[in-house]
């Protein structure tokens, strides 16, 4: 757990491309699955995605299970600065196929090493953990 500014964050097990025995992999999914069931105030998820491959069969099964639960979440799309321009465009016109419900999803491209997508990032945090009752209190647009 990390706490910046009144927001914490869980920092969930990855499934991605680690070398771990399956035994422990199914470990991580029931711990993940029983911590996002849980009743706590979660305003969203934060699904990190490998942009330099497609979706895995995890990924889209996680995807699939927040569209279900009707959890809110963002794809943010890791390690944008390892892909050249040709590689780049060619993974962002693949994901529509290779998502569900793409054009519904809040996606962010985003890179550690130069900073792309961080104010983007930052902005959707600030956004979604607005107090209930300062959103309550702000004026409809």
């Amino acid at each position: 757990f990390y706490r910046c500014d009144g927001v914490t964050f869980a920092d969930l097990p990855g499934y991605g491309y680690a070398k771990t025995a399956k035994s422990e992999l199914r470990r991580w999914q029931e711990l993940i699955n029983g911590y996002l069931q849980q009743d706590r105030d979660l305003r969203a998820v934060l699904l990190l995605i490998d942009m330099r491959h497609p979706p895995t069969k995890n990924d889209l099964q996680m995807v699939n299970f927040l569209i279900d639960t009707e959890m809110p979440f963002a794809i943010v799309l890791t390690k944008a600065d390892k892909l050249n321009k040709t590689e780049r465009t060619a993974r962002l016109a693949a994901l529509p196929q290779e998502l569900p419900q793409f054009e519904d999803l809040n996606v962010t491209v985003f890179s550690s090493v130069t900073g792309e997508g961080v104010d983007s990032l930052r902005g959707l945090i600030e956004e979604i953990t607005v107090p209930v009752e300062d959103a309550e209190d702000s004026p409809a647009e």
